[in-house]
């Protein structure tokens, strides 16, 4: 029987879905072919998320740089409002260039005050007077930074209120009496508490320091004793001084507006030519002139411009 069947047998060892080497070759090909367009993609996605990550940081860096630029102008600004350096060509103080004075009080003058840090780092400050509290301003400050040709990367805005700290037009003698305190009668007479005023006064340890160049906000510790014969101060420029102690006055003419903590002694042939204000006792009160002159000048060359604590912004 199995003679008569020699084909059917040798035909049924045969694998008839088997492919042929071509078909395989062209398998192998498509699977490498899908393989590399995944790692192709995989590659562009990468590259991409890396050079839009390189391009918040460098747009981060530039934003940190402009917002610090901007904070250092509000600074610049500020010494700016506090120079009293007199201008060679005005005749005037610094700050006149972008404040007017006018009857103890202070208007913009609209002109900004513009700078550069260097590296392509600028700012540029504009003043603006409140309307009320008189004295109070808003600085604004712009920071620009990766500065080229007029083009700058990086923006930002801050700005501060700020306030002068000057003095109460008073009488020729004011006195401290209850129920007020030390403290709220000296805020009575500055703007300020007396931490504001003292860290904005220029500091002096002697009396032997004054002269009649001695001029605008000045912090004399402990009890003094004038005792040369000289004047202080002058009616061109005259001195506002707080003495955080008793005064004798043995000599002299003071020019200004004088704030004693303590007592104030004035012999016979000495004289303040200004106002007086007293927290202990005065002796000779009729030795003090009132000159509205001399204190009308104060009011626009001793003030100092002091932050508001809790309006500064930035946006």
């Amino acid at each position: 029987m199995t003679d008569l069947f020699p084909m059917k047998v040798g035909l049924s060892s045969r694998r008839p879905d088997r492919p042929m080497p071509g078909q395989a070759g062209a398998a192998t090909l498509a699977v490498a072919v899908i393989m590399l367009l995944v790692v192709s993609v995989l590659v562009f996605h990468s590259h991409t998320a890396g050079w839009l990550e390189q391009r918040a940081t460098t747009n981060q860096v530039r934003a940190k740089q402009a917002l610090a630029a901007a904070e250092a102008g509000l600074e610049v600004a500020l010494a700016a409002l506090n120079d009293d350096t007199v201008d060679s060509n005005t005749l005037k103080p610094a700050r006149e260039r972008y404040l007017t004075p006018s009857n103890g009080n202070f208007s913009s003058t609209d002109v900004p005050l513009t700078g550069s840090f260097g590296n392509g780092l600028t700012y540029s400050v504009s003043f603006t007077a409140s309307p009320s509290p008189a004295n109070t301003f808003k600085i604004e400050s712009t920071g620009e930074s990766d500065c080229s040709n007029g083009i700058c990367a990086g923006k930002a805005t801050v700005s501060q209120v700020v306030r002068a700290i000057g003095f109460t037009r008073l009488p020729k003698v004011s006195s401290y009496s209850p129920p007020l305190s030390a403290a709220a009668f000296f805020e009575s007479i500055f703007s300020g508490s007396v931490e504001e005023v003292r860290a904005m006064s220029t500091p002096m340890t002697s009396a032997a320091s004054l002269s009649t160049s001695t001029s605008g906000l000045v912090w004399l510790e402990g009890t003094s004793t004038f005792t040369t014969n000289r004047d202080i101060g002058s009616s061109a420029s005259p001195v506002l001084l707080v003495v955080a102690g008793h005064l004798t006055l043995d000599s002299g003419t003071v020019n200004g507006l004088v704030y004693v903590m303590g007592n104030l002694t004035i012999c016979a042939a000495c004289n303040i030519q200004g106002a007086v204000a007293v927290e202990g006792t005065i002796d000779s009160p009729a030795n003090v002139t009132l000159d509205s002159a001399i204190l009308g000048k104060l009011g626009t060359t001793a003030p100092r411009f002091a932050k508001v604590m809790g309006t500064w912004r930035d946006w």
